[in-house]
């Protein structure tokens, strides 16, 4: 496989990526009661990252420390 062919194939997969995700937006959100569901796992999904966020900042804190 030459040397070009993974840059070439790279952006075409941001390519497709794109389209999918122009696909996907152009879908109706749903109901409201979608709505309240899809708020509800994203603010959970939300407090979750924030705490892993928090104990991963600690490990690596610790972790560069006993480094030093």
């Amino acid at each position: 496989m030459p040397v070009t062919w993974p840059p070439i194939l790279g952006v075409i997969g941001l390519g497709i990526a794109g389209l999918i995700y122009v696909y996907i937006l152009r879908h109706p959100v749903g109901t409201d009661r979608m709505r309240e569901i899809s708020e509800a796992i994203q603010e959970g999904a939300m407090a979750f990252l924030k705490r892993e966020y928090a104990v991963l900042a600690f490990f690596i804190t610790l972790v560069f420390v006993l480094l030093y």
